[in-house]
């Protein structure tokens, strides 16, 4: 099974240039724990199938049946997953 990764660094700041533009360290915007923001996980999704979605650039369909319909998402992960195993 595939897991995404959250919180990866993707940018890194030159020395000084957080406060020439003025930006605020993250570490300085302490929140409160929320358990809305918690991850939740919809579906697991095989290595194999995974293959097929980003081969086929089906990231984008499969995010919005997440979102719209998990039922379908579902059917939908299963159908593929036939196609596979055939």
């Amino acid at each position: 099974m595939l897991m995404p990764l959250f919180g990866l660094k993707s940018l890194t700041w030159s020395h000084g240039a957080k406060e020439l533009l003025g930006v605020k360290d993250d570490l300085d915007n302490e929140q409160e724990y929320d358990p809305e923001n918690e991850p939740v996980v919809i579906a697991k999704i095989p290595e194999k199938v995974w293959n097929v979605i980003r081969s086929r650039s089906l990231q984008g369909y499969c995010l919005e049946l997440a979102v719209m319909d998990q039922d379908a998402l579902g059917r939908y992960l299963r159908e593929l997953e036939a196609g596979i195993n055939q």
